[in-house]
């Protein structure tokens, strides 16, 4: 490869970067001005309680909620579905970006 290819590749690869980090940039305004994180606690004081609750309804064997039980379930794993695979993706881009080759003085 030629040093004009390569530095087209550079060139083309720092382009990008440039465009990668104002997207997520972005993206982590937009989570940030949403109160997201902010959220974040509420959500597990309501886990909290769900817990008790379920654990209340399950010993005391009451049937006639189990409908909700599964609309909620079935909304939390929505959820999930939509931020799993985005918090994964984030992990792997941080990960990917923080790397670094061992040389042999590493060793």
């Amino acid at each position: 490869m030629s040093d004009k290819e390569q530095e087209a590749i550079v060139k083309n690869i720092e382009d990008n970067l440039a465009e990668v980090e104002k997207g997520l940039s972005q993206m982590y305004q937009a989570l940030e001005a949403s109160g997201f994180k902010e959220a974040l606690p509420g959500y597990k004081k309501m886990k909290e309680t769900l817990q008790h609750q379920r654990l209340f309804i399950l010993t005391t064997q009451q049937k006639n909620l189990e409908q909700q039980w599964r609309e909620v379930g079935a909304t939390a794993k929505k959820i999930t579905d939509i931020l799993s695979p985005f918090t994964e993706v984030m992990a792997d881009i941080h990960k990917l970006a923080s790397y670094q080759p061992h040389t042999k003085k590493d060793k």
